[in-house]
């Protein structure tokens, strides 16, 4: 059984808290195993096109499958965590992405592409990544919690904005199918960096969260001997039956999708727009740089609402959507890319912040799980439809505004939520 509700029987703190070495592991945990397949596979997309012909449609159902399926295993993530643990969570899901980067990079045609890249890839990312690192940063923090999740996060735009460098790379010097299989050895070495380095939570080292000097409430405070704790009652059941559970769903979709169509369309669009393969791989990687800055902003959920982070954030992201459409200069491109990035960054890390503020730290995992499925049942077919409305109408003009104009109404919706109610039971 899993360990992360446990609370040591001494208050053996160690000189250092280790809870912050454990960010940065999980910082490169998260950045080398999320960005790889999420960022490569659209840049590798007009050559996969031109060496098995798929089209757009095809490779942006791919794409859209894949984050899916990394969302709608959040749950299985989530009960992973609760039996296993988080370290052998991880694990498990690094040697699935292993086997199923290897596979794509034998990939002859559509139908093994979604079942090696999508399915696979997907299933090992989600499973193994995206809701275990940030499990991590909501077990070992409380007061801190908005800032570690956020710094965590940051490790998606560093990386990612690398990893389209290296991936130009690879297209020049060798072949993308080369590109997956040294995928394949990445994800050994991060198998290696788990066992080493991840502890499920700080009673497996006799420490509390935050490096305190014993437990703590949910705002941060000490807990003394004669406190009586108090536990919310949330269950699952109890969770989908609130409206702020399908706001903080469609939150979520109206971060993603916009994110997701314009990576995984980026090159094609802006290229289509006449900007060269190299104008529009620097285009991109600013773009996923500078998710940085937003993550970073999402952290400011410790400080002030995340509600109100979580909502301008969404306004800046929709608005960032309508600029990217009309980009047919390098200006308006970088602008309007850059003002995506920090929207979709500060909207990631304060949705995260938000369903821990809601629900309760015992309950993220699995809250944040079902918040993930929810979702991606919207967000897988977003890239397939958008190719598709390019195959039939030759312009993502409907596919962009649409968007654009789902986001910012999530983003006035969001600026009015409060925290549900739920009583509370004595342990």
């Amino acid at each position: 059984m899993s360990s992360l509700t446990e609370i040591p029987a001494k208050q053996t703190q160690p000189r250092r808290f280790y809870g912050w070495y454990l960010v940065g592991v999980a910082w490169l945990l998260y950045g080398l195993g999320a960005c790889p397949g999420y960022y490569s596979w659209p840049f590798f997309t007009p050559e996969i096109q031109s060496d098995i012909g798929l089209s757009r449609t095809q490779t942006g159902t791919v794409f859209g499958i894949f984050g899916f399926v990394i969302s709608a295993v959040g749950p299985i993530s989530g009960a992973s965590i609760a039996r296993w643990g988080i370290r052998n969570t991880m694990i498990g899901g690094q040697l699935l992405s292993a086997l199923g980067f290897w596979l794509t990079s034998q990939s002859n045609g559509f139908t093994s592409c979604l079942v090696s890249f999508a399915i696979l890839v997907g299933a090992g990312t989600g499973i193994g990544i995206m809701v275990p690192c940030q499990t991590l940063a909501t077990e070992w923090f409380t007061r801190y919690r908005g800032r570690a999740i956020a710094v965590i996060l940051t490790a998606g735009g560093a990386v990612g904005s690398a990893v389209t460098w290296f991936d130009r790379y690879i297209i020049e010097n060798f072949s993308y199918r080369d590109g997956w299989q040294s995928f394949v050895l990445l994800e050994f070495i991060l198998i290696g960096i788990t066992l080493l380095f991840i502890k499920n939570s700080p009673a497996n080292i006799g420490q509390f969260p935050d490096g305190a000097s014993g437990p703590l409430l949910d705002d941060g405070e000490i807990k003394n001997s004669y406190d009586e704790e108090t536990t919310s009652t949330w269950t699952s059941t109890t969770t989908i039956r609130t409206p702020q559970f399908y706001i903080l769903l469609l939150c979520n979709v109206a971060n993603v999708i916009p994110w997701s169509v314009s990576i995984g369309h980026g090159r094609l669009h802006l290229e289509d727009s006449g900007l060269t393969t190299v104008t529009a791989t620097g285009i991109l990687s600013v773009m996923v740089f500078m998710s940085v800055a937003g993550r970073l902003f999402g952290g400011l959920g410790d400080l002030v609402k995340p509600e109100r982070v979580l909502a301008y954030s969404l306004l800046l992201e929709g608005l960032g959507v309508l600029g990217f459409l009309f980009s047919s200069n390098p200006t308006m491109a970088y602008f309007s890319t850059t003002t995506i990035a920090i929207g979709f960054g500060a909207s990631y890390i304060s949705l995260s912040v938000v369903a821990a503020k809601f629900y309760g730290k015992q309950r993220f995992a699995k809250t944040i799980g079902m918040v993930y499925l929810g979702s991606s049942f919207f967000n897988a077919p977003a890239a397939g439809i958008a190719g598709q409305i390019y195959d039939s109408l030759g312009s993502y003009t409907l596919a962009f505004a649409t968007i654009a104009s789902f986001s910012l109404v999530m983003g006035f919706i969001a600026l009015r939520i409060s925290p549900p109610i739920a009583t509370k039971r004595l342990t």
